[in-house]
């Protein structure tokens, strides 16, 4: 005689997990705060690093232009 199983139904056949839906903003955070943590949340971080290595050296070579003349 087959043994029952001890689980009630496969993994297989268990309804599919929801997502958590994004947690509200704490009570006090502005408008724009939660826009920009929204935004960087969904920002690669090597995206911002290579826009700002980008900024620096175009500053820098605003800079070194300005001391040469």
């Amino acid at each position: 005689m087959a043994v029952p199983s001890r689980h009630s139904a496969p993994p297989s056949a268990s309804p599919p997990r929801r997502l958590r839906p994004p947690a509200a903003a704490p009570v006090g955070t502005s408008e724009a705060r939660a826009w920009w943590q929204q935004w960087r949340a969904s920002v690669p971080r090597w995206l911002l690093l290579a826009v700002l290595a980008l900024l620096g050296m175009g500053l820098g070579l605003l800079l070194y232009g300005d001391a040469r003349a």
